[in-house]
């Protein structure tokens, strides 16, 4: 995972060094590979990134990322799975890429298609795109929400803040945090807090699937860009053995457009049906054997899923890892807290 946060718009950032600082501080631990930030044309704000890199893992894929003419800045976390028929089809029409990243797809689709042609993404992302040309910042979410992004108006409501964590926030100017009591009570009675509310006030999540678009002076404009097909009308019975043809090729599809990487790949192993077969179907598409994790408790044998990961680790030939928490879970919540 990487992270973005920025403030775009409102007064001109008085210590731009100190806030990109500050920001790249915050979202560290989501991006070490690399960490960035950089002042808008004519001074309208400041984005950031930290880069946990993955596909293209040059200096030409860092970010932020920027248009050749200078006029368009991209900050993106996450990825973007049908990158390459998106390239194949931008490189049809003429466009010239200069890195193999999909960062500079999710740019090129703008800069061709303007904000609509964003909605063909299909992955895992939060993005966030600063357009000078016309002084407009637009925010997007993948369709089902995996990746996080929240915002805020500053009091004066001349400014948008914006980051992958909530924490980054606080260092924004003019963003101030208060707990919201209704939205707390919510997260105590269901378990969280429901989109787009957050638990601080004037702070909210873009919801999933949706887009939002800000010029300067103007009101928010939020654009739902997907949504869940409608299911079809059942055919007649369907046999089993059709049945499991169908899962195990929805799921070796998903899975395989999630292998591609220019990094070694692994995959969460707790021994449990989900995680057992993403393992056996990347087992299928690998010449190496698959890198697997599991977490162990050595002081709590009810949470311990290290034997039923060990026999699935065996029965696919994976190159197996236990990680056991010797510490109590209450000693290490503060630390949880801060990196959720």
């Amino acid at each position: 995972m990487c992270g973005i946060a920025g403030l775009v718009f409102g007064a001109p950032v008085e210590d731009p060094i100190a806030l990109g600082r500050a920001l790249t501080q915050s979202l560290h631990h989501r991006g070490p590979d690399a960490q960035g930030w950089a002042q808008l044309p004519r001074r309208r704000g400041l984005l950031a990134h930290t880069r946990l890199s993955v596909i293209d893992l040059s200096d030409r894929a860092r970010q932020p990322f920027w248009s050749p003419d200078g006029a368009v800045t991209l900050v993106f976390n996450g990825e973007i799975y049908d990158f390459a028929p998106l390239r194949h089809a931008l490189e049809a029409r003429g466009v010239r890429f200069r890195s193999d990243s999909d960062t500079e797809v999710i740019l090129q689709q703008y800069l061709v298609h303007g904000p609509a042609g964003l909605d063909a993404l299909d992955g895992m992302f939060a993005l966030a795109l600063y357009d000078a040309h016309r002084d407009r910042l637009v925010l997007m979410r993948d369709r089902t929400g995996k990746k996080p992004l929240y915002w805020a108006r500053t009091p004066s409501g001349g400014a948008i803040a914006f980051a992958s964590e909530v924490k980054a926030l606080a260092g924004v100017p003019g963003v101030t945090f208060a707990p919201e009591p209704a939205h707390l009570a919510e997260y105590l009675t269901f378990g969280y807090v429901g989109t787009p509310r957050s638990a601080f006030k004037g702070v909210q999540r873009l919801p999933p699937a949706h887009r939002m678009i800000v010029s300067a002076g103007g009101p928010p404009t939020l654009t739902r860009y997907w949504q869940l097909p409608p299911p079809r009308a059942a055919r007649g019975r369907v046999s089993v053995p059709e049945a499991l043809a169908r899962v195990r090729g929805a799921v070796g599809d998903a899975v395989a457009r999630r292998m591609v990487a220019d990094v070694p790949l692994g995959a969460f192993l707790s021994g449990g049906v989900d995680s057992s077969v993403i393992v056996a179907e990347m087992a299928r598409r690998s010449s190496h054997p698959v890198r697997t994790f599991c977490v162990g408790f050595e002081d709590d044998r009810t949470f311990d899923e290290r034997e039923p990961a060990r026999q699935v680790a065996q029965r696919f030939g994976a190159d197996h890892t236990e990680l056991v928490v010797r510490t109590s879970p209450t000693e290490l919540l503060e630390k949880l807290l801060w990196h959720h």
